[in-house]
C-alpha cells in the first residue's frame, strides 16, 4: 500500500479572509527540512508500532520508506509507503463475528490461500510454537496451524493499532509548517490531506 500525503500552503493576509496560493521553490533548505521532518515521522511511526505491539516480524517496522517528495507550485506531495496491509494493521479489520464499525471487515470465515500462506509465513518468521506438530509432515502441520490461526483472525477481527493515525497529526504538520515559513519568511499554513490506496 502506498499513501499520499498532501500539504497545501496558503498565505493569509492579516485582516482580511481572502487567502492566496504561497509557491514553494525548489529551494536546497526547504527540501533538507522536508527531509528531516520526514525521517522523525517515519521514526516516530515505528516508535508507534513497538508501543502498540504491531511488530509480529518486524516487516511492517521496516517497510516505511518516502519513495518520493514534490514540490509542485503551492502543493508539498509526500509518497510514503509501508507494507501492503499497514492500514489494516491502523485501523483494524472487524471480524465476521464481532462487528466494532471499523473501515475494513472479513466477509468469510473461511481464510484465502493468501491468508493461510502469509500466516504462514508469520509462524515461519516469528517464530512460534505450534501445538499438535506432527514431524512426520511438518509443512502439513504448519499449514493446519496456520489455517487455525487464519480462521480465528478472521472470526474475531483485528483490533486497531493507529501507528500512523497518532504520528501523522496536525502538531506534526504544524512543525513542518513553522520550518517552512521559517525559510520562507512568509506566513504559511500546511493542510494535511492523508489518502491511502490498495
Amino acid at each position: 500500500m502506498k499513501f499520499d500525503v498532501s500539504l497545501t500552503s496558503q498565505l493569509s493576509r492579516i485582516g482580511t479572509d481572502v487567502t492566496e496560493s504561497v509557491r514553494l521553490t525548489e529551494s536546497k533548505d526547504i527540501k533538507s527540512a522536508v527531509l528531516l521532518w520526514l525521517r522523525d515521522a517515519i521514526a516516530a511511526m515505528n516508535e508507534a508500532v513497538d508501543k502498540y505491539k504491531a511488530t509480529a516480524t518486524l516487516n511492517l517496522r521496516q517497510s516505511f520508506r518516502s519513495s518520493e517528495f514534490r514540490l509542485d507550485g503551492q502543493t508539498l506531495k509526500i509518497d510514503l509507503e509501508g507494507a501492503e496491509y499497514w492500514a489494516y494493521v491502523n485501523y483494524g479489520v472487524d471480524g465476521v463475528e464481532n462487528k466494532r464499525g471499523l473501515p475494513f471487515s472479513f466477509r468469510r470465515i473461511r481464510p484465502s490461500k493468501r491468508h493461510v500462506d502469509a500466516i504462514v509465513k508469520w509462524i515461519k518468521d516469528k517464530p512460534i510454537t505450534v501445538d499438535d506438530f506432527d514431524d512426520t509432515d511438518a509443512e502439513e502441520s504448519l499449514k493446519r496451524a496456520a489455517y487455525g490461526y487464519a480462521s480465528k483472525t478472521k472470526r474475531e477481527g483485528i483490533k486497531p493499532r493507529p501507528f500512523y493515525t497518532d504520528t501523522m497529526t496536525d502538531k506534526r504538520v504544524n512543525e513542518l509548517t513553522v520550518t517552512i515559513a521559517d525559510i520562507t519568511g512568509k506566513q504559511i499554513s500546511l493542510k494535511l490531506l492523508s489518502t491511502f490506496e490498495k
